[in-house]
């Protein structure tokens, strides 16, 4: 037998989340990274992006936030543990720096 391929898609996560009227920081970034030379072939991709919506629910003990956004849709998107819960309500309208993470890697059977 050959050699396994194993993905690994990591669910979105809010590493920041502040009050629409409040400046933004850093609008996104796109990070790649591969495995050293000589290591089984791997990569991890990661996205950060900047979304503006309207909390439509907050779970502090889940510790995620229910949104809609400009698209349209409401999704849920766990919150980062740097994130003060408490100042979170539903109604507010929010700027989210959300990451997703990608993870592909070969490893032996």
């Amino acid at each position: 037998m050959g050699d396994e391929v194993k993905a690994t898609l990591l669910e979105a996560v809010a590493v920041a989340v502040s009050k629409s009227n409040a400046p933004p920081d850093a609008s996104g970034s796109d990070l790649v990274a591969v495995a050293p030379k000589g290591a089984m072939p791997g990569v991890i991709m990661a996205k950060t992006r900047q979304i503006s919506a309207k909390i439509v629910s907050v779970d502090p003990q889940a510790r995620t936030v229910t949104v809609e956004g400009p698209a349209g849709g409401t999704p849920t998107i766990r919150v980062g543990p740097k994130v003060n819960m408490n100042e979170l309500q539903k109604g507010d309208d929010v700027t989210l720096r959300v990451t997703d993470a990608f993870a592909l890697r070969v490893e032996k059977p």
